[in-house]
This record gives C-alpha cells, sequence and structure tokens, in this order.
C-alpha cells in the first residue's frame, strides 16, 4: 500500500501542462528531476524504488540492499534505473511483475485467521 501525504509537490498531466519537477530530494528524485527534464510515471516509480530500498534497510544515496532474495533486489534495481527510458514506465504492468515476483519467491497467498 502507497499513503500520498502531500499533494503539494504533485504535478498534474505534465504532458499537456508543461509542468516540470517542483522539487529535488537528492536521495530520493530520479535524475531528470535535476536536470529540469520532463516528468514520466517512469519518474514516480524512481521515487518508489528508493523508497523501498529504504524500507528494507538498504541506502537510497548509493542505491545498496541488503543481503536479500536475488529475484527482490533485482526488481527494486529495476525501478531506480538511471535512465529514464531504461526503467519501468507502467505501473499497472510493474505490479503484475510483483505479483509474479512475489508468486516465484513465497508461493501462492496464504490467509491466515487473526485471532486475538
Amino acid at each position: 500500500m502507497l499513503w500520498i501525504v502531500d499533494w503539494c509537490w504533485a504535478i498534474v498531466n505534465p504532458s499537456q501542462s508543461g509542468q516540470g519537477f517542483k522539487a529535488l530530494n537528492e536521495s530520493y528524485s530520479p535524475p531528470e528531476a535535476g536536470e529540469r527534464g520532463r516528468p514520466t510515471p517512469a519518474s514516480d516509480l524512481y521515487a518508489l524504488g528508493k523508497c523501498a530500498i529504504h524500507l528494507v534497510g538498504g541506502d537510497p544515496a548509493t542505491k545498496t540492499l541488503p543481503e536479500m532474495e536475488p529475484k527482490l533486489a533485482r526488481f527494486i534495481k529495476f525501478l531506480c534505473v538511471e535512465s529514464q527510458g531504461g526503467r519501468p514506465q507502467d505501473s499497472w504492468e510493474l505490479y503484475l511483475q510483483l505479483e509474479r515476483t512475489r508468486q516465484q519467491i513465497w508461493g501462492d497467498h496464504e490467509f491466515l485467521a487473526l485471532e486475538l
């Protein structure tokens, strides 16, 4: 799950509005943000990859990951490719790819009842 907590830096329809990046975070923003390039869905997916690195205990600034399942590490690194065109472009396709990766690593979903 992803929760967006602040819309102040959101860019709506950049290809139509002509809006560019409004903020830069050296550790999490994609390279095109610092170069005043064109925002695309790949830009958001790069930032998501950097957040994933942080969440698994890695270093977003250096893209260093802790020891982990290689398939999951490849997936996360794919999000953080420097080239905007070399990154995933479609979040729904990426979700399906993540689900396939999860299935390969951990198998079928298993329901566990929460008993208090």
